[in-house]
């Protein structure tokens, strides 16, 4: 096994594991405190700009996590054939 700075590679990856998860946790308190507290009927543009952004980030993060969107392989092996998305 590899020995890094941080430790070993199974170290690291349960650090960087964690971290996610903090990340994940404060951002999901965030959005539920701010369903709770704002006035939706009073959302801006600018309002729309920021979660948008947000969305955007999350959605990348997601699809490259669950290999969807520009992430899903080209094609897959079905039954001893290539399909593909065009397929």
């Amino acid at each position: 096994m590899t020995t890094f700075k941080q430790g070993t590679a199974p170290d690291r990856y349960v650090a960087l594991r964690d971290e996610a998860t903090t990340m994940l946790d404060r951002m999901l308190k965030h959005l539920q405190a701010d369903r709770q507290s704002r006035d939706d009927s009073k959302a801006a543009w600018g309002n729309v700009g920021t979660m948008k952004g947000y969305v955007v980030g999350l959605k990348d993060v997601h699809d490259a996590m669950f290999r969807e969107g520009q992430y899903e392989p080209l094609g897959k092996l079905v039954f001893g054939k290539v399909e593909t998305r065009w397929s």
